[in-house]
């Protein structure tokens, strides 16, 4: 694992992360995707996967890796290379629009309801005066 790997999970050395198993710091609701990307890369396919993740020190992270199988001279699958790229900050880009436009329906809803009961209320005004 590279630097801005060591980073991505808030490792401070290589020997932090030497030997560990990444399953454990997939969020579990997309660790079974994780595994299948592996199992798949390791018959041979090419794979991609967004997922969730919490790096070392407890901060939740969003991964996009590309992964594909290494073969030996021999043409066999030896183990798999990864590229993992942060993508956080595009995601909570993403949160931030689907707030706002679901605040935005909120807000035409809210428009289009007053205004279905201000126009009865103002004829009974109307009425009364």
């Amino acid at each position: 694992m590279n630097r801005a790997g060591l980073d991505m999970v808030d490792a401070d050395s290589p020997e932090q992360v030497k030997g560990l198993c990444i399953y454990p710091l997939v969020t579990e609701e997309y660790r079974e995707a994780f595994k299948t990307m592996v199992k798949d890369v390791l018959k041979g396919e090419h794979r991609t996967l967004e997922f969730g993740a919490v790096g070392l020190k407890g901060r939740p992270i969003w991964l996009y890796s590309h992964a594909v199988p290494l073969r030996n001279e021999k043409g066999e699958i030896t183990s798999m290379l990864s590229a993992t790229v942060d993508i956080t900050e595009r995601k909570r880009t993403e949160e931030n629009a689907l707030r706002s436009a679901q605040l935005a329906s909120v807000g035409e809803l809210a428009t289009g309801v007053a205004h279905e009961i201000n126009n009865p209320i103002n004829g009974i005004i109307n009425y009364a005066q």
